[in-house]
């Protein structure tokens, strides 16, 4: 079981400017707990991310895959996620030809 608490802030042309994101779960020993293993749960914090990234989307008036191919056109923090591969994945299984 976990909390997470998402805020987003959209600019005069429907950009996402601000991003805010905060998460609570159980922990022993400062270990975080979780009977699914370390799959299941990255899967579980995938489908909250992209969720909310789907509101933001639709708050702003704009297509999913459109959003998040801007969300892609540059890299925000470390490690540095490889952004051609994922927009070409995202174009995949969005039926797109690379």
């Amino acid at each position: 079981m976990s909390r997470h608490h998402f805020r987003a802030g959209i600019d005069a042309s429907d950009k996402m400017v601000a991003f805010d994101y905060h998460f609570i779960t159980f922990s022993s020993n400062g270990e975080t707990v979780s009977g699914a293993g370390f799959s299941p749960r990255h899967s579980a914090y995938c489908w909250a991310y992209q969720s909310f990234f789907d509101e933001v989307a639709l708050a702003a008036g704009r297509d999913q895959l459109e959003f998040r191919m801007d969300l892609l056109s540059r890299s925000f923090g470390e490690p540095p996620l490889d952004l051609e591969r994922t927009r070409n994945t995202l174009k995949l299984a969005a039926g797109f030809a690379i």
